[in-house]
């Protein structure tokens, strides 16, 4: 199946985290061979979100950490919409706008998985034995001592946000990498949006796929 930008849109309607980070770490990344020499200068940032204030934070830190890697950055704003469904003229219309705007690159943002996962955290023991005082007599140091030298397991429930960002080329519309990305109990938008943004232009620049500089 040919993957190209008009393709995503016309199915993405994941709503993004709409509460965010404790960590953030990528988890796979994949580049297109056919495009493994080209470079992106300026990019269009979208986050395929129904919630308006995370799209607009996401979009927000992605363009501003770009940015400072002197890429050529802007978040979509209202130019795309998760919830409508374009039409062959309006997507044609909509690329022509970006190309017009001197956009090489279309970096596109989703939630695509959302699980509740358990840890158990086992026991642990603590050590520091003494020659006076409770040793004096077993029952004097069972007493004192048992209920301190062991903590018992338990198990913790935490929330995994899987997000997937996608750079597609103006020119062809082809998708020329990807990577997904897993964070753990998101909790403050704010910090995900900066912490998500610096994770995934970090890879794009590991994977060679930024031209620096502008």
């Amino acid at each position: 199946m040919k993957l190209t930008f008009k393709t995503f849109l016309s199915i993405a309607i994941f709503a993004f985290i709409a509460v965010a980070c404790g960590s953030t770490k990528i988890v796979g990344s994949w580049k297109n061979s056919d495009f493994a020499e080209k470079k992106y200068g300026s990019i269009l940032v979208v986050g395929l979100s129904t919630n308006v204030v995370a799209k607009a934070s996401v979009e927000q830190q992605m363009a501003t950490v770009l940015s400072a890697k002197r890429v050529n950055a802007k978040g979509a704003g209202g130019i795309f919409n998760p919830e409508v469904k374009h039409t062959e003229e309006e997507q044609k219309q909509i690329f022509e706008k970006i190309k017009s705007e001197g956009f090489d690159g279309v970096l596109t943002m989703a939630l695509v998985a959302h699980e509740e996962k358990t840890d158990y955290v086992p026991g642990t023991y603590s050590y520091s034995p003494y020659s006076t005082g409770y040793y004096g007599s077993y029952w004097g140091y069972y007493g004192y001592y048992a209920p301190q030298v062991y903590s018992p397991g338990y198990y913790t429930n935490y929330q995994v946000y899987t997000v997937e960002a996608l750079l597609y080329d103006v020119n062809t519309e082809k998708l020329v990498w990807a990577a997904r990305s897993e964070t753990t109990d998101p909790s403050d938008l704010d910090r995900f949006s900066q912490e998500y943004a610096e994770t995934v232009v970090y890879q794009l620049q590991k994977d060679q796929m930024l031209k620096t500089g502008n």
